[in-house]
């Protein structure tokens, strides 16, 4: 990992949750702040991940730095998946895929734009009831693995 990546990782990620470490977050409140901002952080549909971790944090007292910056570190994974999301609901409900073809893309948008938006939000759709399906094993695993880390970490800054 370059510097400058690796700069941009603690100054996004780490610092915030060591700095809620030394104040003496809990660490299961901590690991599932992290779980909840990485299923949020993922899902199927483009800028409402913000928001969803605002209402999210605040209906189960998450903490709100930690949330935000889980879900602004993994943007990029976001996006990566939008396209994984998609086909495999196009899998599991039988039913062709939609293109990702910019072309195919524009020319069905020109063409028919209510076809367009019937077959581009049926495939939304499709792909958040994967995310549905597997984010309860997601956030399990995350959970699981962040807690470990987190009761470390107390156990060092305790020493």
């Amino acid at each position: 990992m370059s510097e400058k990546m690796s700069g941009f990782f603690n100054r996004v990620l780490v610092k915030p949750v060591l700095d809620q470490v030394k104040q003496g977050a809990d660490a299961n409140g901590l690991a599932n702040t992290v779980a909840a901002g990485l299923i949020i952080a993922v899902i199927p549909v483009l800028g409402i991940t913000t928001a969803l971790c605002v209402a999210v944090g605040l209906k189960w007292r998450l903490n709100q730095p930690v949330i935000q910056a889980v879900n602004y570190l993994l943007y990029p994974v976001q996006i990566i998946l939008l396209p994984v999301f998609i086909l495999l609901g196009a899998k599991l409900f039988g039913v062709e895929p939609v293109s990702f073809d910019p072309k195919t893309v524009f020319s069905e948008f020109t063409t028919d734009p209510g076809l367009f938006m019937s077959n581009y939000g049926m495939a939304g759709l499709r792909a958040c009831m994967v995310w549905l399906l597997i984010s309860p094993v997601l956030f399990f695993i995350t959970k699981s693995i962040s807690l470990f880390f987190f009761k470390k970490l107390k156990i060092k800054q305790e020493a």
